[in-house]
């Protein structure tokens, strides 16, 4: 099978088409938006039956995708001959969740953190948190299922704890009050730990 990357903005399409005769076949691709009339040429003459696009070509929304097979590889110009079929209607949205101010407090040894996220077409999957730049952090909605374009998030996280290292230098070593700065993916606050 095909090996597929995940990458932010770019999709994979593969398909499968076969020959009677066992010609070479060559393969254009167009796409079409929901209420759009006409097909828009993606990208032509493939010799391979898989390509990979950048999504940011194209505006988010509902499309279908038409996959038009030719012979003409191993015929004369004017003999060849095509078949297509179209691919099942799909949702592109490249668009991030957008996320409320984060509000961080200090309750107690941990930090209490809220915040709310709003997509715009398709539902959110998860949600990640990083304290002081360590490494992120799965967090779940109060309704502890992400099934929504909206989810609320209200959680608290421990107080990380800063050893005493000598080998810090005094330029860069913790201040009193200490802060700590709380992120999820475009936002960020600091809190201080009075």
């Amino acid at each position: 099978p095909l090996m597929a990357l995940r990458a932010r903005n770019w999709a994979t399409v593969r398909w499968r088409a076969h020959d009677d005769n066992g010609d070479h076949l060559s393969y254009s691709i167009y796409y079409r938006g929901d209420g759009e009339a006409n097909w828009q040429l993606l990208q032509k003459n493939l010799s391979h039956a898989y390509t990979s696009f950048d999504l940011t070509r194209i505006p988010d929304g509902g499309y279908t995708l038409r996959i038009i097979a030719s012979d003409a590889p191993s015929h004369p110009s004017g003999d060849a001959l095509t078949g297509y079929r179209d691919s099942g209607h799909f949702l592109l949205d490249t668009t991030p969740p957008v996320l409320s101010t984060v509000q961080a407090t200090v309750q107690s040894n941990s930090i209490h953190v809220v915040f709310d996220a709003q997509a715009k077409l398709s539902t959110i999957e998860r949600a990640y948190y990083s304290v002081d730049a360590e490494p992120w952090q799965y967090v779940e909605p109060v309704n502890h299922l992400s099934d929504s374009l909206q989810e609320h998030y209200d959680f608290a996280v421990p107080i990380p704890k800063h050893d005493a290292d000598a080998t810090v230098p005094s330029a860069v070593a913790p201040t009193t009050p200490q802060q700590h700065v709380v992120a999820g993916v475009g936002r960020k606050v600091a809190v201080e730990i009075r």
